[in-house]
């Protein structure tokens, strides 16, 4: 363990340092799929990299590398990045799952670069690198030259990424707070250090007060004060403190703690309760300790040795020029508003190698988001008969056909399509989430439904979206206990509240599933309709403020109109007995309590019918 003292260590930021950015390009899967916008604008093409180029790529356990840097250069990042995800190792304790691809593009210096880098106000945006998170993998960008610069961002970036593939949502301070922990990973020779002070964070915390650990923990998505985008502030510098505090502070003694305490929450433990469990305090003493740890300005950090073999990666094998612009088409297709660069660059390849399946991946991909369907369809379909084992062009394919199918219901080729990508690349989320969410379509949910949600859900484990898919197959199933473990374990606590409501509400639907069942449909008796009344109850009294679940105010006025209509056909049943029996003063009594009820209809007019007859039969 070692330490950095920060207390006589301020440097100011250099002028002209570049930043970096990350941006998030997720595609929605619903029936309309579409690329969510950014606030970038365009600028005019700068033309293709110029053909004396050489590309190269590198294929680690956990990236493949693209790159027009030193081999030398582009080998090293490759380490790097696989020593990152052996540390994240360590701290998961087992290998960290990864369900989507994730390419990183080495630029050999900043001009190389420039072609390629987000925009902002239409111009090269001033960073060193980039993280995008698209639904069908990760994409990275580097200068080569600055890519210690980058590196920040790109952990940070990439500490989440394996937080939402391994764990269920985390609480969002919790979350930011072990990203910006690992952000100042850093590897020297062969060693490397796990959470040096990021600098920012410390000189801001000298200057404000901390926020209430009450407080704290209440934040989520939704608070103003979370914003991902800049990464600054009292909460992202409480966030780094507390979790820096808990990890690394006390030779690791409350490192155990953190981690029962955020398991506690997961599973639905109120937190002031939790963290007096788990802490064996309350929160003004943690805060006490927060305030001196912050102000003592030495914060240790852990220096690792992880495994020899990580330097020993196979060497880079050069791209042919088609290749290396499928490749950057694909870079640019990522970014909003670039698609005529990037067919630029997909059409250029064709060119040079018609038979290249990844530019007709490519060029489906801009087709589709100029909402030219059957020209996407038909560069998808080309990719697959060029290359039957691309699974990314036969997920691509069967995605834009359950689009097109989506009114209609999906068809057996869209199945098959998707089917064929899992079966190629069965850790490929994506196609297991896009394969479960076909089966939405179906008349009834099947074992296969419920197998490629299960799959989904395991190999993406903190997205609402696969979450939510899977718990309406569970509904639609009728199987409830399975429902409310997935609610118990991933909705209730989830960081964003407006996931949670859309689960609770299909929860009820089955509640209201199993108080139907209680009426048989062919001859209901009153103590199973009552039983029916009491469940509905229940869901009304729990459901209040949820417009969605309105019409069970109506099948409860239903139940009750049919109860008080029983009970007055056994009423009435009882005063012809004792008519018959001979007792028609009594018999006459419980008809006139039935009639002032005011029965309605063929009933109520045999009621007052009979209740004369009576009367006359009496008064003689």
């Amino acid at each position: 363990m070692s330490f950095d003292d920060l207390r006589f260590s301020r440097c100011p930021r250099q002028a002209g340092r570049q930043a970096t950015l990350t941006v998030t390009v997720t595609v929605a899967l619903t029936v309309a799929i579409a690329f969510a916008a950014m606030l970038i604008s365009t600028a005019p093409a700068e033309g293709l990299p110029r053909a004396k180029d050489k590309w190269l790529r590198l294929d680690t356990e956990h990236f493949t590398l693209i790159s027009n840097a030193s081999k030398n250069n582009t080998l090293q990042v490759g380490v790097d990045l696989e020593k990152f995800i052996t540390v994240l190792g360590g701290l998961i304790g087992r290998e960290p799952a990864s369900p989507l691809p994730s390419t990183v593009f080495v630029f050999r210096n900043d001009n190389a670069f420039k072609p390629y880098k987000l925009l902002w106000e239409g111009k090269p945006a001033n960073v060193a690198g980039f993280f995008l998170e698209r639904i069908d993998g990760n994409l990275i960008a580097v200068n080569g030259d600055q890519r210690l610069e980058a590196a920040g961002i790109l952990y940070h970036e990439l500490m989440h990424y394996v937080l939402s593939s391994n764990f269920s949502p985390l609480p969002v301070w919790a979350s930011e707070g072990l990203a910006e922990l690992y952000s100042t990973f850093e590897v020297v020779g062969d060693k490397v250090h796990v959470g040096k002070p990021v600098e920012n964070h410390v000189f801001w915390l000298r200057d404000h007060a901390l926020i209430p650990l009450e407080e704290l923990f209440a934040i989520d998505v939704e608070s103003p004060t979370y914003n991902e985008g800049t990464r600054q502030g009292s909460f992202y510098a409480q966030s780094w403190l507390l979790i820096h505090y808990l990890m690394l502070n006390n030779d690791e003694q409350r490192r155990d703690q953190l981690m029962k305490f955020l398991d506690q929450m997961r599973r639905g433990v109120e937190i002031e309760e939790a963290f007096r469990r788990v802490f064996v305090t309350d929160y003004k003493s943690l805060e006490t300790e927060l305030r001196k740890y912050a102000r003592q300005g030495k914060f240790y950090y852990q220096t690792l040795s992880p495994p020899n073999e990580i330097e020993e990666l196979s060497a880079p094998r050069q791209l042919a020029r088609h290749e290396a612009l499928c490749w950057l088409g694909d870079l640019l297709i990522s970014q909003p508003g670039r698609q005529d660069e990037a067919e630029e660059h997909f059409r250029a390849g064709l060119e040079l190698q018609a038979n290249a399946a990844d530019c007709h991946v490519g060029m489906g991909r801009v087709m589709e988001l100029r909402e030219r369907m059957a020209e996407a369809e038909g560069h998808f379909r080309k990719a697959t008969e060029l290359d039957s084992d691309n699974f990314v062009a036969w997920y691509h394919w069967g995605l834009l056909r359950i689009q097109a199918d989506s009114t209609s219901g999906v068809d057996a080729a869209t199945r098959s399509a998707l089917q064929r990508s899992v079966e190629l690349q069965p850790s490929f989320a994506p196609a297991w989430a896009a394969l479960s969410y076909a089966h939405t379509f179906d008349d009834t949910i099947s074992e296969d439904a419920i197998r490629a949600g299960e799959k989904a859900h395991t190999l993406l484990p903190s997205q609402a979206e696969v979450a939510q898919t899977l718990l309406h197959h569970y509904v639609r199933a009728n199987q409830g206990e399975k429902a409310h473990h997935l609610f118990d374990r991933f909705f209730a606590a989830h960081s964003d509240p407006k996931v949670a409501r859309p689960a609770r509400i299909a929860l009820w639907h089955l509640e209201a599933q199993k108080a139907e069942a209680l009426i048989p449909a062919a001859q209901a008796s009153l103590p199973q309709v009552e039983e029916a009344i009491v469940a509905f109850e229940r869901i009304q009294q729990e459901s209040s403020g949820f417009p969605e679940l309105a019409w069970i105010d109506d099948r409860l006025r239903e139940l009750r109109s049919f109860v008080d209509r029983q009970r007055q056909v056994d009423l009435y049943n009882q005063a012809i007995e004792l008519f018959n029996a001979g007792k028609m003063d009594e018999g006459r009594k419980l008809l006139e309590e039935v009639a002032a009820q005011n029965p309605d209809g063929e009933f109520g007019a045999a009621v007052r019918s009979t209740l004369e007859t009576l009367r006359s039969a009496v008064s003689q």
